[in-house]
């Protein structure tokens, strides 16, 4: 069964059963606190009613990484080592849990990856007498809807050049299993029930000495990464996620040479899927301190790796600005400071990240006098927040970003470049600018505000404070008055005649004549020349403009003429 659809299945099931299924939306310390009371479950479990597991079932990966490190699990990843049932140890386990704690269902438990043995439970509260289930509280916390995942220890058979996944695999001992883990720091196992760690691989001294290497493998590091390429990727992710931790200088040496060697070039283009690079680069840039990462981010480059996100960021490696505006740094250079500023969410580190894209095909140059009367090199790129928004929705479309991402992401990029003009222009076209900000970026003000301050010079600033001010207070004025209407999916300033409307009393416009009065109608109400009016007077007014503009075909026609260039503009601000 494939693993996406599986959780769709289980978020569906999560719906009908707990009256949720927003099971992601859920804050790190909660996940964290949630690991903490699942995993003393667990231990419970096996040291009672499943206590002839209580030596085949072991915690292994981050949460026992995160654990020797003093920091709080967010997850608990699970292997069980059952000699007996060998592939099938995990299926029945994940049976005994839900037998155990009365969850057993249809659906409960549901393989994730049946092909390799792994299975997953879900956490619900057993039926109460009258059938109702209630959220499941262990210890003080609820725990409803955390998925357990459990595996049996299994090594790969041969990959196909080709392919993303093994031909077979099969059960393997612990200590096998631990070889075929990504880093060593990842190979460690805890007994559920005891607490003892198993370590075969070093993973423990890797840990005090914070250096990221791979377990030994037979064949050497290479065949590692040629077995499964996304590996270095997380390599990658991990050097910025840990602290403190490098990578072994032998494993960077050879990860480097694999990756520039054809072999190593095809293995990352066919056998690693965008939607794999898109979950790691998620998982990179949304770490809680920008510094970390910039890390990732530049030791993929480093690594010779920023063409698998996008090929237009090596180019931004030998495109640099003047000293004038900036300090003569590479348009790469200046996106990571920009990132490095902006706050962890997805939206906003992704705008810091493709904020500049559009400036590889805006570059210009030319010379200008300084306050001495000298010479100076200025190089320009104008527009280049007009044309970075579809490089970056082709970006982020390849990757398989949803769409309620890529198009917050693609209106920031083209809105960042707004507060280098607020404080010098006339109140009415101010306005509009608000207006159309918060229109197009309702739900994320926050953080196209953020990128641009993140983005914005000393000379910029003093203005970010008044344009967040202006911003709030009008979108609170304008939700008061009923000119800003909120949508699904954000908000909609609304005409004051609906097309309709204008349709019934002049029955004589057609079409794209009654689009363009309406247009010109929303365009005034953004400028504010509506707003010293309430419901009544604001129709009174606008049939009094309709009049004007029906009664004069020219001025007709120049309005259809101004909406069509408007529409073609692939300004945010048109």
């Amino acid at each position: 069964m494939d693993r996406n659809r599986t959780y769709k299945v289980i978020l569906s099931y999560l719906n009908n059963v707990i009256g949720s299924s927003d099971t992601n939306q859920i804050s790190k310390a909660d996940k964290a606190k949630q690991t903490k009371a699942v995993e003393d479950l667990m231990k419970n479990l096996l040291n009672g009613p499943l206590s002839q597991y209580k030596d085949n079932v072991y915690a292994v990966g981050g949460s026992v990484r995160d654990e020797l490190l003093g920091k709080n699990p967010k997850d608990l990843d699970m292997v069980v080592d059952d000699p007996k049932e060998k592939m099938d140890g995990a299926k029945k386990v994940a049976q005994d849990i839900t037998d155990a704690l009365n969850i057993t269902t249809a659906n409960n438990p549901h393989p994730l990856k049946e092909q390799y043995g792994i299975w997953g439970v879900t956490l619900l509260n057993p039926k109460s007498s009258s059938g109702e289930r209630k959220p499941f509280i262990y210890k003080g916390t609820d725990i409803s809807g955390y998925v357990l995942e459990l595996t049996p220890p299994r090594k790969e058979g041969p990959y196909d050049t080709n392919k993303r996944e093994p031909e077979y695999v099969e059960y393997t001992s612990l200590e096998d299993d631990a070889h075929r883990r990504d880093l060593t720091i990842n190979a460690l196992y805890k007994n559920l029930a005891t607490n003892e760690v198993k370590d075969f691989v070093g993973g423990k001294k890797d840990l005090q000495e914070k250096t990221l290497r791979p377990p030994k493998h037979p064949e050497g590091i290479k065949r590692i990464y040629e077995d499964d390429p996304l590996r270095i990727f997380r390599l990658v992710r991990f050097g910025g996620k840990l602290d403190g931790f490098k990578l072994d200088p032998q494993t960077e040496k050879e990860v480097k040479e694999f990756i520039n060697s054809p072999e190593g070039k095809n293995a990352l283009t066919q056998r690693v899927s965008k939607e794999r690079v898109r979950d790691e680069l998620t998982n990179m840039i949304t770490h809680p301190q920008g510094e970390k990462a910039v890390e990732a981010l530049e030791l993929m480059r480093e690594m010779n790796l920023l063409e698998y996100i996008s090929p237009n960021f090596d180019k931004m490696l030998d495109m640099f600005h003047d000293t004038a505006y900036h300090q003569g740094e590479s348009i790469w250079q200046h996106t990571m400071d920009v990132l490095k500023k902006t706050p962890p969410s997805l939206k906003a580190r992704l705008g810091a990240l493709f904020h500049d894209i559009g400036k590889l095909s805006t570059r210009s140059e030319s010379v200008k006098k300084d306050d001495q009367g000298n010479d100076v090199q200025r190089v320009h790129f104008i527009g280049h927040e007009d044309v970075g928004p579809a490089i970056a929705e082709k970006a982020l479309s390849e990757l398989k970003y949803p769409k309620n991402v890529i198009k917050p992401v693609v209106d920031m990029i083209g809105a960042h470049m707004g507060l280098k003009t607020y404080g010098s222009e006339k109140n009415r076209t101010r306005l509009r600018k608000v207006r159309i900000l918060i229109e197009k970026l309702y739900n994320n003000l926050d953080d196209a505000l953020s990128l641009m301050e993140a983005d914005a010079n000393n000379r910029d600033l003093h203005d970010l404070q008044k344009m967040r001010e202006e911003i709030k207070n009008q979108k609170e004025d304008d939700l008061a008055k009923g000119l800003l209407k909120e949508t699904p999916s954000g908000a909609e300033y609304i005409s004051p005649l609906s097309g309709e409307e204008i349709k019934k009393e002049y029955d004589q416009l057609k079409g794209q004549q009654i689009g363009a009065v309406k247009w010109k109608l929303k365009q005034m109400l953004l400028q504010g020349k509506f707003d010293a009016l309430d419901g009544k007077d604001m129709a009174l007014k606008a049939r009094e403009v309709l009049k004007g503009i029906t009664s004069d075909q020219n001025q007709l026609e120049a309005i259809m003429a101004q909406m069509l260039k408007k529409s073609k503009s692939k300004s945010f601000y048109k």
